[in-house]
C-alpha cells in the first residue's frame, strides 16, 4: 500500500483487492468492530451473519451479482455501442505488392500477394479507466451496479480494439476525519493490469454496494480517527489532482455519476468517440 497527504487528503493506493481486505480485517480485529452489524441487508445488496462470512464472500464468485451484472451489461450491448479505432494487425492481399505469397490465393486466381497492417499506429495502446464506487447512502445497490456495467462493456470495446486496458476502483470521502489537517480521503484500488485478462468475478464484488459500505468503509476508519454521526464521511466524485496520484495517463477515463442505463449508454459512447478522435 502507497500512502501519502495531498493538500488536505489523506491517499491510499492499494495494489489489490486483497491487499484491501487485508487493512480492513487488521482494522476490525484492532477496534473489535465492524461495520456489518451497522449496515441493513437491504442496503448492502446482500445478507451476512457477520464479519467471518463477509471476508469469505470476498474471496467467491457471487453468482446472483454475477447474474445482475450480467443483465445490466447485456442491456448495454444491447444498445449498438459504437467500437473504437482497431489497433489489431489486419491482413489485406493485393495483385502486386505484399509482405508474403498466399499459394492458394494465387491458384485461386485471386490477389495473392498478403500484408499485415494496423488501422490505427499512432497514440498511446493502452488506456487506464477508473471506477468511482463511492455512493450516497439513497442509492441502491442496482444502482451502484451500473458503474461496474459500463466499466466492464468499456474494457470490453477496448480491448477488442487491441488496446491494454488498467482498471482501477476509487472512492473520494470529504470531512472523515473532523478538524484534522488532513480531513480527506481517497482510496484507489487496482482491479486489474493491462496483462491480465478481465476478471468479472473479482470485479463484481469490488464494485457493488456490500463491498463500498462494508470493506471500503471498514478500511477508512484504519487512515485514522474517524468523526461525525455515521464516521465514514461523504462521498464525492474525486478530482483530478487526486487521480493523477493514480496514473498519469492522458487518455484515462473516470466511469463516475453513472446510476442507470441511459447514463452508462452515454458514457460509453463518449468515452469511445473520444478515443475516436
Amino acid at each position: 500500500m502507497q500512502t501519502t497527504i495531498l493538500n488536505t487528503t489523506r491517499v491510499r493506493i492499494f495494489e489489490s483487492a486483497g491487499e484491501l481486505i487485508a487493512v480492513a480485517e487488521a482494522d476490525r480485529v484492532a477496534r473489535a468492530s465492524h461495520r456489518v452489524d451497522a449496515c441493513d441487508s437491504s442496503w448492502l445488496g446482500r445478507s451476512f451473519g457477520d464479519w467471518r462470512e463477509l471476508l469469505a464472500a470476498c474471496d467467491r464468485p457471487w453468482s446472483e451479482g454475477q447474474e445482475t451484472l450480467a443483465r445490466l451489461v447485456d442491456r448495454l450491448r444491447d444498445a449498438a455501442m459504437p467500437k473504437p479505432k482497431s489497433r489489431r494487425r489486419r491482413t489485406r492481399f493485393d495483385e502486386a505488392n505484399g509482405d508474403e505469397l498466399d499459394y492458394d490465393r494465387m491458384r485461386s486466381g485471386q490477389d495473392f500477394w498478403r500484408t499485415s497492417r494496423r488501422e490505427v499506429t499512432s497514440g498511446p495502446a493502452s488506456v487506464t479507466v477508473l471506477v468511482d464506487v463511492g455512493a450516497r447512502n439513497d442509492k441502491t445497490p442496482e444502482q451502484i451496479f451500473w458503474r461496474g456495467a459500463a466499466a466492464i462493456v468499456l474494457t470490453e470495446l477496448l480491448e477488442a480494439a487491441g488496446y491494454r486496458v488498467e482498471l482501477w476502483a476509487v472512492n473520494y470521502t470529504e470531512g472523515i476525519y473532523g478538524r484534522a489537517a488532513a480531513d480527506d480521503l481517497f482510496q484507489a484500488v487496482c482491479l486489474k493490469r493491462t496483462s491480465d485478462p478481465l476478471d468479472t468475478a473479482t470485479l463484481v464484488n469490488t464494485v457493488s454496494g456490500w463491498f463500498y459500505r462494508t470493506v471500503i468503509f471498514q478500511a477508512r476508519h484504519a487512515a485514522g480517527p474517524t468523526s461525525g454521526p455515521n464516521q465514514v464521511g461523504g462521498s464525492s466524485c474525486p478530482p483530478a489532482s487526486l487521480l493523477d496520484e493514480v496514473t498519469r495517463d492522458e487518455q484515462r477515463q473516470l466511469v463516475a455519476d453513472v446510476w442507470d442505463s441511459q447514463a452508462a449508454e452515454r458514457l460509453v459512447r463518449r468515452t469511445v468517440e473520444s478515443l475516436k478522435q
